[in-house]
């Protein structure tokens, strides 16, 4: 006689028992009692009940709402009392909003200090920290210079600004300065704009402007200085028979929020603007936006299109895949659970925007979340470009040193204090760790050109030296003598910054040096672990999107059931975390997972492939470099005549791209890279062949030192980084260490020439992470003994 199993209504009493649901604060000061907030919050609601419905979630989900009279009609006082009640009275795991940005950055210090999770779509980059995180409406700095881009790509060499007085205006004002200074934008008219009862005349500013020749009018404002400027100018620009263009900032939502909600007049709003051209953040090609207001229209009875709807849905969808996941049932989890959101597909922007966060990376937006708009015939409309239609691919000459002017008395000419003449270089420390097996004097050669670039074009007023350590790190080296390189670097030479250390086990262990001594150091290591105030990244690769990015190839490809198979060290660790992630999202099975020694043998890697074959995955991906891809390749080289599955590797690729070419990657790294057994992998790295700004980087490269075209990420990354260093050293107010860090953070929509077209570096406090574009990673293949794109060859 055997036991009577146990009663289902028992089980089911067990694990079907109500649960507490998870709270979620929502401050909302913005737009209250309007459709447009409505949207917003019915947006949230949707993404939540959704991941709810599917079991994705194991309990409700709570919004707690307090809708409160910010600083755009009232004060932050109740901004501040409505957050402190949501996380200290309602417990909220963490809060969405406050959003307006006087509010934010009233608030800015107590979130960091209470150490609550907060999500805000305010656009200042001031809003910085370990617990302040934005899904942007935009971006101050990020829009400046995307209207720049648009103005001169129009023709236009002057521009008159309006900008409204007070904070926003001179965080715009600042980096539209230089923006325009980038595109070659002579500013004619720099006027604030008073705010409600402080409006000044424009009327004579605009006079100004007309006088003085200027073909352009751009308004920088959040909230009440458009008006007067536009109203002036249906006025002027008819009796002066003067025909400026006219552009705004992401006040432009006005338009498509306010309009299309029936909260203001869409065509009046329509008739104000013919002809004007604005930022948004919507774009009726973002198919996944169009799939969430199909699902919002069916629930909701309404389809707003608009930049309030998708940041909505996109809150509530970053706040649902923390909770799926969540690991600590508190803010500290949360905030854990943001850090590892990657490349999850955005409402908000162009067709490829994404949303990805991470350990000093709290800006979540990446590609382009900006879009350019306009009214024509009275049709609100898409105006049709991108970042790259934008974006100047060669060095513009900024100015230049006054040799005239040396001879002066003025100038103290023949004098030891003369104004002109020769200055101390800046000097950068260059901390190269690896490769020394290599000719790693090439790759510096993108530092030496981007430095020769900024000093003869007039960004920076002195050449740069490179102080160069070469010293061999782990896994080879030990760390010991990287650390002592860096500190003679950084204590002995003053060095204003160090490019390097590169490998991923050495940044980690030097990263607390790097910020006790507060001296910026750059990397294109792929960790998120190498973060902190003072460690900035160019990633060749991340480890965290890498994996996103084969793991969607597979799936294209048709596998269901993949094999893994990933070094046993800390690489391997983080590689495979976040494989395992993506696929899950993906619905992809891992069959096997094979750890291996980083030193395995030919042997090993063929028993790893046995147990791979034996779970019966139809897919491969290796997660490693080195040794382990060389020995993956041999032996699944032995077996693809009977197990010829698509298969994968990471930026282990690295060593592959431009192998047909005189300099390319095998040469550049004196690796080998046999044609016959990379047939049908494919791998990720980040030169792209369509990115201007790569084929001019190899045009330049090639003049400079002679030779053929280096055909290789690491002298390109080296170009970029010294690109972002001579930006920051222009900005840097003064020129030192911590001077410098703070230009870096300034340092925004910079041409990139790693990535796909319209990939762009930008940085900026709790934004450490360079590369910004969803196709900074690129999949590249061999295919007939041919290597390239994936999709040119596959």
């Amino acid at each position: 006689m055997t036991d009577a199993p146990p009663d289902r209504r028992d089980e089911e009493r067990l694990t079907k028992r109500s649960r507490a649901p998870h709270k979620i604060g929502v401050c909302l000061e913005f737009a209250g009692g309007t459709q447009l907030a409505q949207d917003f919050l019915d947006g949230i609601r949707l993404a939540l009940d959704e991941a709810v419905g599917r079991g994705e979630i194991d309990r409700d989900v709570e919004l707690v709402v307090r809708e409160v009279q910010g600083p755009m009609r009232g004060t932050s006082a109740p901004v501040i009392r409505a957050w402190r009640e949501l996380v200290h009275d309602e417990d909220c795991l963490a809060v969405l909003g406050p959003v307006v940005t006087e509010a934010n950055l009233a608030l800015c210090d107590e979130v960091n200090a209470t150490g609550v999770p907060t999500i805000s779509f305010c656009a200042t980059a001031d809003w910085a920290g370990p617990y302040c995180y934005a899904l942007q409406n935009g971006n101050y700095p990020d829009e400046a210079h995307v209207l720049a881009g648009w103005l001169a790509r129009e023709g236009c060499e002057s521009v008159a600004v309006f900008r409204e007085t007070g904070l926003i205006g001179e965080e715009f004002g600042t980096a539209f300065k230089v923006a325009a200074r980038r595109c070659g934008l002579r500013v004619t008219v720099d006027h604030e704009v008073g705010l409600f009862n402080t409006y000044t005349p424009v009327e004579p500013a605009l006079k100004t402007a007309h006088l003085a020749g200027t073909d352009a009018v751009l308004v920088l404002s959040a909230y009440g200085a458009l008006a007067p400027v536009q109203r002036e100018l249906a006025r002027v620009t008819a009796e002066w028979d003067w025909h400026p263009r006219l552009a705004q900032n992401m006040t432009w939502v006005g338009l498509t929020a306010f309009g299309a909600t029936g909260d203001f007049d869409a065509d009046a709003l329509g008739e104000a603007f013919e002809g004007w051209v604005g930022l948004d953040q919507i774009h009726e090609d973002n198919q996944y936006f169009q799939d969430v207001l199909d699902r919002f229209e069916a629930r909701y009875g309404r389809r707003p299109f608009h930049a309030y709807t998708a940041l909505g849905f996109d809150h509530g969808a970053v706040v649902a895949e923390v909770l799926a996941g969540l690991r600590l049932p508190s803010p500290a989890g949360f905030k854990a659970g943001l850090e590892r959101i990657r490349v999850k597909s955005a409402c908000v922007g162009a067709p490829g925007t994404v949303i990805s966060f991470g350990p000093h990376d709290n800006r979540g937006y990446k590609g382009e979340y900006i879009v350019l708009r306009t009214v024509r015939d009275g049709v609100e409309q898409p105006l049709g470009l991108k970042w790259v239609d934008l974006l100047e691919t060669e060095p513009e000459t900024r100015g230049g040193e006054d040799i005239g002017a040396s001879g002066s008395a003025v100038a103290g000419a023949g004098s030891a204090y003369a104004l002109a003449g020769d200055r101390e270089p800046f000097r950068i420390g260059v901390l190269q760790d690896w490769a020394l097996w290599a000719p790693v004097e090439d790759w510096y050669g993108g530092l030496t050109l981007a430095f020769e670039e900024a000093y003869e074009t007039g960004l920076i007023d002195r050449p740069v030296e490179l102080v160069i350590r070469e010293v061999e790190g782990p896994p080879e080296g030990d760390f010991a003598g990287v650390r002592r390189a860096w500190r003679e670097l950084v204590e002995d030479e003053m060095v204003l910054a160090t490019v390097g250390p590169f490998i991923t086990e050495t940044t980690r262990a030097l990263r607390d040096d790097i910020e006790r001594a507060k001296v910026p150091c750059l990397s294109y290591c792929a960790t998120t672990g190498f973060d902190g105030d003072y460690t900035f990244q160019l990633p060749n690769g991340t480890f965290a999107d890498e994996t996103f990015l084969i793991a969607r190839h597979l799936v294209e490809r048709g596998v269901r059931r993949v094999g893994v198979v990933r070094e046993d060290n800390p690489i391997g660790d983080e590689y495979y975390a976040y494989f395992r992630q993506h696929a899950q999202r993906l619905g992809l099975d891992i069959a096997s997972d094979q750890l291996v020694s980083p030193r395995v043998d030919d042997a090993g890697m063929a028993l790893a492939l046995a147990n791979i074959r034996a779970s019966g995955a139809d897919g491969l991906a290796h997660l490693g470099y080195g040794l382990t891809f060389y020995a993956i390749l041999h032996s699944c080289h032995d077996i693809i005549a009977d197990w010829d599955v698509p298969r994968c590797t990471i930026t282990t690729w690295v060593t592959c791209s431009g192998l047909d070419q005189e300099r390319g990657s095998p040469v550049m790294l004196n690796l080998p890279a046999p044609t016959d057994l990379l047939e049908g992998w494919v791998g990720v790295d980040l030169p792209h062949e369509g990115n201007r700004v790569w084929s001019g980087f190899l045009n330049r490269y090639t003049k400079r030192f002679g030779g053929s075209p280096p055909v290789c990420c690491y002298p390109a990354h080296l170009y970029d980084m010294g690109r972002a260093l001579a930006e920051g050293i222009a900005l840097a107010r003064p020129v030192s260490p911590e001077g410098l860090r703070h230009g870096l953070e300034q340092v925004r929509m910079l041409p990139a020439a790693m990535g796909a077209p319209g990939t762009v570096i930008g940085f900026g406090p709790y934004d450490h992470r360079g590369y910004k574009g969803s196709d900074y990673l690129v999949l590249r293949t061999v295919r007939n003994g041919r290597e390239g794109l994936v999709e040119d060859l596959l």
